[in-house]
């Protein structure tokens, strides 16, 4: 009983528990969906529990790509921590296929790069190993190159990013900006001024009607390049761009930034009283915001100029408030300006000693200049030689396109005439059709009015036979009344030759005219058939019957239909095949 019973109460602790964990989630969640950050306007309680509502009537899966989506949103808006935050809750608590697991290593690195953890960074790009869309490829290639860049490798860098240009016709136009402004900035760093102005314009061209600090950033690295090259004035117009872009959103430390930059810039001119309010104007900022860095570099600057002023108390008495401490440990440039300014102070102040301590500590970070400046060109030198190489390919591939272009070109003329000769051809087709329709037409035509003539011709002469016929009978009535007997019984005789021979030389004029090649096919098969046998086959072919053709050929019916069933014989016709039309067929 015992044992039940802890089985119970430990089952009853473990739903508690999960419970708890439940509702700590579900807790956890609804503060994350209702963070400020995350919507564009504050929610009031009522919008905060049907927002979070809605969440809870979504699947797992969907909690998950809600919560993927938010991370996404924080980093857009640059709450980079936050977003790493909503990310690792999502891992750990809702379940994600392992389709996205590319996707979430990218969106850790993007943000572990914005904040500077470059060892976060690499650890999850390693992790990905293949992509599964063209985004995700690009995505990777750009982190890695930026990764590249803040490791000071910008060589590496920039022919990543060159070989993504490569791939520009798949990409957003953002995309493309942005990685123009890498490369910019990746140029500046080796000291390649004329490239990195290339890309920074560029910028510039595309952002004409914009007033963003992007477009202030792109016109203090154009300015750099400008100053570094010695075109002050060029550089000058665009420091005051930047800060016009500046004070239009209200932004002190991009402000501050340029003001420093524009009292240097002053300095090299020479307008000292200008450069002096620049750099007050800075260095004032900086100390509002408690920006060390600022102010210790606006010293820096200060102390210069009244070295050049030649103004050297003032420049002692700036030079001495400056923790040295901070200054060694920030970056070469300032270092190298700060021990040269103050080996300068020093030796006009007879402090021998102390400028020659602080000269050395300059030549030796000097020297780590010339190092760098020497690993520049020597960078420099490396990107050419791969420009050039990407350049080729660049043609190469730029005449295979031409020449499949001019094939393709060649392939469509030819189409186009083929086309064009089939279809001339197809018209010449039917025109020869038409004109041997109508040719044809035309000879049936002949034909036609040829048999009607013939035909005319035979029932002409019946008429004049059955006319003389007539006459004959009337004579006879005159001999039976004992006229003129002997002259009219001469007449008779004569009348009598011409109604029974008929003109068959006339009528064979006219058949053969008509049909050129009837006699000649039919004697060619059957050269066995008569004079007669022929004739009575070219009244048949003319369709007349037996007693039609007794009439004019002045036999009985009888000899007709022996003479019909003589030919039939020759010709070996079976008893149902009509004769006529077994005839017309010899006429082709």
């Amino acid at each position: 009983m015992k044992n039940i019973l802890v089985i119970i109460l430990f089952f009853y602790f473990q739903i508690c528990f999960s419970q708890i964990k439940k509702l700590n989630i579900d807790s956890i969640a609804n503060y994350i969906l209702t963070q400020k950050q995350i919507n564009s306007s504050n929610l009031n309680p009522n919008q905060e529990e049907a927002y979070y509502m809605a969440y809870k009537k979504m699947s797992p899966s969907e909690q998950f790509e809600r919560l993927l989506e938010i991370s996404k949103q924080l980093k857009f808006k640059k709450n980079y921590k936050k977003s790493i935050e909503v990310l690792n809750f999502a891992l750990k608590h809702y379940p994600y296929p392992s389709s996205k697991i590319n996707t979430l290593h990218l969106l850790k690195a993007s943000n572990f790069n914005a904040l500077g953890l470059y060892d976060s960074v690499s650890f999850y790009l390693d992790k990905v190993k293949t992509f599964s869309t063209f985004q995700q490829e690009l995505s990777y290639k750009n982190l890695k190159a930026d990764l590249l860049t803040n490791r000071g490798n910008h060589v590496e860098s920039i022919k990543i990013y060159l070989e993504l240009l490569d791939d520009q016709r798949k990409m957003s136009e953002t995309k493309l900006l942005s990685i123009s402004k890498s490369l910019g900035v990746a140029y500046l760093k080796i000291q390649n001024f004329e490239k990195a102005k290339f890309y920074f314009k560029k910028l510039l061209n595309h952002e004409k009607d914009t007033n963003t600090i992007y477009r202030a950033e792109d016109h203090i690295n154009l300015a750099v390049c400008y100053k570094e090259q010695d075109s002050l004035d060029k550089a000058g117009f665009h420091y005051l761009k930047s800060l016009a872009i500046a004070k239009a959103n209200d932004n002190d430390f991009l402000s501050a930034q340029v003001f420093s930059n524009l009292g240097n810039l002053e300095v090299r001119k020479k307008n000292f009283v200008k450069a002096e309010d620049y750099i007050d104007m800075s260095l004032q900022i900086c100390k509002k915001h408690e920006l060390k860095i600022g102010i210790i570099i606006n010293k820096v600057n200060l102390s210069n100029l009244y070295i050049q002023k030649g103004d050297y108390k003032e420049a002692y008495k700036i030079i001495n408030k400056i923790d040295v401490d901070f200054v060694n440990k920030s970056a070469p440039d300032l270092k190298t300006e700060f021990y040269k300014n103050r080996s300068l102070i020093y030796e006009q102040f007879n402090d021998t000693e102390s400028a020659l301590v602080d000269y050395k500590y300059y030549i030796k970070l000097i020297d780590s200049a010339y190092s760098r400046e020497s690993l520049y060109k020597i960078k420099n030198i490396e990107l050419e030689s791969f420009e050039k190489q990407k350049l080729k390919e660049i043609e190469i591939l730029e005449n295979s396109i031409k020449d499949k272009q001019t094939r393709q070109v060649y392939l469509l003329i030819l189409i186009f005439f083929l086309m064009l000769i089939l279809t001339l051809s197809y018209f010449v087709f039917k025109l020869n059709i038409r004109k041997k329709t109508l040719k044809n037409k035309v000879l049936s035509q002949q034909v036609e009015l040829k048999n009607k003539e013939v035909l005319a011709m035979v029932l002409k002469h019946n008429q004049y036979k059955e006319a003389r016929k007539k006459y004959v009978q009337e004579i006879n009535q005159l001999i039976n009344n004992n006229s003129n007997r002997e002259k009219i019984k001469k007449y008779l005789k004569s009348i009598d030759y011409e109604n029974n021979h008929f003109n068959w030389n006339e009528f064979d004029i006219y058949f053969k005219e008509t049909h050129k090649s009837f006699f000649d096919n039919l004697i060619e098969k059957y050269p066995e058939l008569t004079t007669n046998e022929l004739r009575i086959c070219a009244l048949l072919k003319l369709n007349m019957n037996s007693k039609e053709i007794s009439n004019l050929t002045s036999r009985s019916r009888g000899s007709i239909d022996n003479i019909r069933s003589s030919i039939r014989k020759k010709m070996q016709l079976e008893p149902d095949q009509n004769l006529s039309v077994y005839l017309n067929s010899f006429d082709n």
